[in-house]
């Protein structure tokens, strides 16, 4: 004697736990890149949340891990998405443009260079 859910109902259920362990998995939104740091210091300024500057280099699997596994999922989480504005420098790019937080145009590559910044992934909090 079996007992069981019939052929169709059992792939039903199978696809249905498939599709819900993809959805859970999905990839989390990409970091915005930073461009405005005047604007964004004046709307965060009320709320006093902190702005959180995560340096990175395209091809460096460290910073592509750091993003993938902790960054992005914290970005897009409804708790802690909230708390904290994440933007991300290119730290080597001299041709990505940027308004620093006193208003002067600079560049990633250079706002990397004020920081001191050497290796990367570098998360620094301001």
């Amino acid at each position: 004697m079996t007992i069981g859910l019939p052929r169709s109902g059992l792939l039903l259920l199978i696809l249905a736990c498939t599709v819900r362990a993809a959805l859970a998995q999905a990839p989390a939104a990409p970091l915005l890149y930073a461009d405005d740091f005047a604007a964004l210091g004046q709307s965060v300024a009320a709320s006093g949340l902190p702005i959180m500057l995560v340096f990175t280099r395209p091809g460096c699997p460290f910073c592509a891990r750091a993003k993938q596994d902790h960054l992005e999922p914290l970005n897009a989480s409804p708790g802690y998405g909230a708390k904290v504005v994440i933007r991300e420098i290119e730290a080597p790019n001299a041709l990505i443009p940027l308004r620093d937080f006193d208003g002067t145009l600079t560049t990633h590559a250079e706002f990397a260079r004020r920081y001191a910044i050497k290796i990367v992934p570098t998360v620094i909090v301001v």
